[in-house]
């Protein structure tokens, strides 16, 4: 597990795949074969409910950034400033 990487939180795709009950059971049990170890003896229920929610904020960031990223290339891509 030394070279074990964490994952990315704002990588869409995977955390649109991924329902709330599938990432609190991963905080609570953590990933066999990853380096994620359970945390479900040191965090309450709340506790991983609240993580999972913040791990849902930082996806809607990602969002955001996606968008307003995509509306400045339309913009500068516009014939009018070519």
């Amino acid at each position: 597990m030394v070279d074990a990487k964490p994952r990315m939180l704002t990588n869409l795709a995977w955390l649109e795949s991924k329902d709330d009950l599938r990432l609190i059971r991963s905080i609570k049990y953590g990933v066999s074969g990853t380096s994620m170890v359970a945390w479900g003896d040191q965090t309450t229920s709340l506790q991983r409910l609240q993580l999972v929610m913040y791990i849902r904020s930082l996806s809607a960031d990602a969002k955001k950034r996606e968008e307003l990223m995509n509306r400045i290339y339309a913009t500068f891509n516009n014939a009018q400033y070519s």
